[in-house]
């Protein structure tokens, strides 16, 4: 009996610990505005006729930002943009910056609320020899936030290429989502389900 309500109490211990750690308690102190975003692709032509809105080798694409102020202050204005560079500390190599996008206004953003930044300029998806060739597999896109002449990273996303071998047309380039994102393109469908 002492060892079962002993562990009650350690339970309930366990559990209030836990629920003060997510809380935010009045006395603390500010933490600030908190800036985290989310890569979005938004497919404008594939060289696939027959699925044309899948992300394969050659399809023409557009990137943007889904930005989320996590803190509890409001943001100072400044720029965004998003490039496909290698991952820091190697983002500042020569040769490090495949795509930049061109810079935009970083918009006030209020705590836990969400600004979408969308970006005219279009690349190229790789082949897999550019993926190959130009070590596109160590690179990255990256939301980039320049704020008073500060540059910070605030989101990433990698592209993975897997190529499978069937009579479907299904050789599409999908990136692994974030830890905590949504996937940002349409899932395949399992075979055998047209």
């Amino acid at each position: 009996m002492i060892a079962k309500s002993f562990i009650t109490f350690i339970l309930i211990a366990c559990a209030a610990f836990a629920y003060g750690a997510t809380e935010r308690s009045p006395f603390q102190a500010p933490v600030g505005p908190i800036l985290k975003a989310t890569v979005k692709i938004n497919v404008i032509s594939s060289p696939d006729r027959f699925n044309p809105g899948s992300i394969m080798p050659g399809s023409t694409v557009k990137v943007g930002a889904i930005v989320k102020n996590t803190g509890d202050q409001e943001n100072k204005r400044g720029q965004i943009y998003i490039r496909y560079a290698f991952a820091d500390p190697l983002h500042k190599e020569p040769n490090s910056i495949v795509f930049e996008t061109e810079k935009e206004d970083l918009p006030a953003i209020l705590p836990d609320h969400t600004s979408v930044i969308t970006f005219s300029k279009t690349h190229t998806w790789p082949s897999v020899f550019d993926y190959l060739r130009d070590d596109w597999n160590m690179r990255q896109y990256q939301v980039v936030v320049v704020v008073d002449g500060q540059e910070s990273v605030i989101g990433h996303s990698t592209i993975a290429v897997s190529a499978s071998y069937s009579n479907q047309n299904e050789h599409n380039i999908q990136p692994p989502p974030e830890e905590g994102d949504q996937p940002v393109f349409p899932q395949p469908e399992p075979q055998g389900s047209r």
